[in-house]
């Protein structure tokens, strides 16, 4: 045999005693193989740099140290195997992937090996990692899913340890972490023991933090982070601050959705702020805090239960804004003037008009759905960018609002029962799409000179009597209307 390297993929093995001693072998692959056999014959292959076996229920090693001094790279994954004692030996190893080894219980085979940079240990049955403690060059750790792992004991000597992936762990602290002063991202998401962040004060370096569904109680431990840019603290039931980021000058994502906060206050400092999540924080009620933040660009307040956003009115940057269901928010007084506003949704709040959105001239979408208080769209006249509004089932009973929006091609009003006339669409060139279903329009006329028009939706209007208008429009292509209607076609 000439080959370099050997491929096995869902072959059936009954040895690899053909490899043995092969001076030329430098990489084995084998996946999804069936069979029991033995990896030892590979230990006499003095070349040999990169051994991957995945998902071979049977293959076996007896243990015994391979001496491979060339072996970089190991991948032992979704194998039944209780240990991996035979890389002890193999001095130069760099990566080693044991993930999905459900009867893995031990880490110790690593010991020692200092020139290892990474280690996938997900889904295994490891209940510490302090056989890490002597991998001085360790940058990149994975032991997520590991259920019975309580503890990060052994890696606070890790200088140049980047990367930590404890999600879905049982671990309840990360003091062990302290020292290790090179840590960038850090995932202990689902971590339903973690009830505290203390021990990541020190670390200067970290710029990304996932703390999603965790029991942690406050965020002051990061207060000297001040390298962290994305903060992701969603569903941690028991936060009910965020005072502690405000010295974060770097921080750009915070994502607290669904978390106990009472006030955003904690933010007004992090002046490179983008983007906030606060949706279904049911105890916010103000987004005071956020006026000074000039960089931010969104800010999805979905099912809070804030009470006005006039917060939000220095936020120059702005281009999103999210309320859906924040039923207590009447108004859009803060947005007004906010030149680079592309989308907003207010949707199943109760505004009672579109007042705060003059002076938007960059927005694109605008979403009121399921606004009962909203008569008009009023507002919006003369937005030359305005591209889609979304209406549906509000409680607007004229369209005037939209004379001028020469760019508007997607209006949908379905089911706005006081809704009688589509006038004000006469000559938006542009318009493409008319949603006016289930409402209490009579006519079509008024669209005789939206020329772009491909989709009409006039089924359930019961007061429609003629749909003259449409047959001039040469890019028409589906109109919808109730078989019952009594109406005139017109000419």
């Amino acid at each position: 045999m000439r080959s370099d390297g050997v491929c096995l993929n869902k072959c059936q093995i009954a040895s690899l005693q053909a490899l043995e001693g092969l001076e030329r072998l430098e990489k084995v692959e084998l996946c999804d193989c069936s069979g029991a056999f033995s990896l030892d014959p590979l230990s006499t292959c003095p070349n040999l740099t990169s051994l991957n076996v995945s998902f071979c229920p049977e293959a076996t090693s007896s243990g015994v140290p391979w001496k491979l001094r060339k072996l970089r790279k190991l991948v032992f994954r979704g194998c039944q195997v209780c240990n991996v004692d035979f890389a002890k030996g193999c001095s130069h190893l760099e990566y080693v992937d044991v993930s999905e080894c459900r009867n893995l219980a031990s880490l110790r085979a690593l010991s020692g090996l200092t020139l290892l940079k990474t280690v996938n240990a997900g889904v295994t049955e490891i209940t510490d990692v302090q056989a890490l403690a002597g991998c001085t060059a360790l940058k990149t750790l994975n032991v997520s899913y590991c259920r019975s792992l309580t503890s990060l004991k052994g890696l606070s000597p890790l200088k140049k340890l980047e990367t930590v992936d404890a999600a879905y762990s049982e671990i309840t602290d990360v003091r062990a972490l302290a020292d290790c002063t090179a840590l960038k991202t850090l995932n202990v998401s689902y971590c339903r023991s973690l009830t505290s962040l203390k021990g990541l004060s020190p670390l200067k370096n970290l710029e990304t933090l996932y703390a999603a569904y965790s029991e942690i109680t406050d965020v002051r431990a990061l207060a000297d982070c001040t390298a962290l840019k994305t903060l992701n603290v969603s569903y941690c039931r028991s936060l009910t601050s965020l005072k502690g980021l405000s010295p974060l000058k770097n921080l750009e994502t915070v994502d607290a959705a669904y978390s106990e906060i009472t006030d955003v206050r904690g933010l007004s400092g992090c002046v490179s702020l983008r983007n906030v999540v606060v949706t279904y924080c049911g105890r916010l009620t103000s987004l005071e805090g956020l006026s000074p933040l000039k960089n931010l660009e969104t800010v999805d307040a979905t099912y809070s239960d804030i009470r006005d956003i006039r917060a939000l009115s220095g936020c120059v940057s702005l281009r999103r804004v999210v309320l859906w269901g924040c039923g207590w928010v009447n108004s859009l007084e803060g947005l007004s003037g906010l030149k680079k506003l592309r989308e907003v949704d207010a949707s199943r709040t109760g505004i009672t008009s579109l007042g705060g959105l003059q002076g938007c001239a960059a927005l694109k979408t605008l979403e009121v759905t399921f606004c009962k208080n909203l008569k008009s769209l009023n507002g919006v006249e003369g937005l030359k960018n305005l591209k889609k509004v979304l209406a549906e089932y509000s409680g607007i009973n004229s369209l005037k609002g939209v004379t001028g929006c020469v760019a508007l091609e997607t209006l949908k009003v379905q089911g706005c029962k006081n809704l009688v006339s589509l006038e004000a669409l006469s000559g938006l060139r542009n318009l493409r799409e008319v949603d006016a279903s289930s409402t209490g329009i009579t006519n079509l006329s008024d669209l005789a000179d939206c020329v772009a028009l491909e989709t009409v939706n006039v089924a359930g209007c019961w007061s429609l009597s003629s749909i003259e208008g449409l047959s001039g429009l040469p890019k028409l292509k589906s109109f919808k209307i109730s078989s019952s209607c009594s109406l005139s076609i017109g000419t």
